[in-house]
């Protein structure tokens, strides 16, 4: 394989999720998504209830942010506090999943956390508004006159953490390798696009 992982953020609703899902299923790889977070609170000794409020929290806390600007992220795991440390053990999740072989990361700054690496593929997936509200209304069972605020609520999290992290911009063209519009593509089309790059 040309790229060894596909690395994908993408926006709330978009089917980014599905997407990767199908992607990894088609290549015959595996797929990471919620499982890194779980893994990073297997080694942090914390339970995943604990770390998943704690990960929803962490960017858009002003606490959070001058705790971590006061001492510089480590991968290796020494001189990491108690805010930033969550971080620092997904990134290593990352990392090592990357070594193991083959797969499909969504979110949590993989493109950036492997950025030396060349065979990442780094991708952003995004769609129309009106395809995300349906898809949030029928996927997920938000309610009609919440879909707009919820898209934004969780695109503003993504946002957040991404560039929190990574110092660039989550939905800039600089970060990724391929802007992809899955409202026009489809999932499944855009899951054999990659999956074709994937291959070289």
């Amino acid at each position: 394989m040309r790229y060894s992982v596909i690395a994908i953020e993408r926006e709330y609703a978009s089917g980014g999720r599905e997407i990767g899902e199908k992607t990894a299923e088609i290549l015959g790889i595996p797929c990471y998504n919620s499982q890194v977070l779980q893994m990073a609170a297997q080694k942090l000794g914390k339970s995943p209830d604990y770390v998943q409020e704690m990960d929803e929290t962490a960017p858009n806390s002003l606490l959070y942010s001058l705790s971590v600007m006061a001492k510089p992220i480590s991968f290796d795991g020494s001189r990491v506090d108690t805010a930033n440390s969550l971080h620092a053990a997904e990134a290593k999740v990352v990392w090592n999943l990357a070594q193991e072989g083959p797969c499909v990361i969504i979110g949590r700054c993989a493109g950036v956390i492997l950025k030396d690496r060349r065979d990442v593929l780094r991708v952003f997936i995004h769609a129309a508004p009106e395809f995300r509200a349906k898809r949030a209304q029928e996927e997920y069972g938000i309610p009609e006159r919440e879909i707009a605020q919820t898209l934004r609520r969780f695109d503003r999290k993504r946002a957040g953490y991404y560039s929190f992290f990574s110092t660039q911009k989550w939905d800039g063209r600089s970060g990724y390798d391929l802007m992809l519009d899955s409202s026009k593509l489809g999932l499944e089309s855009s899951a054999k696009l990659l999956a074709f790059l994937a291959r070289g």
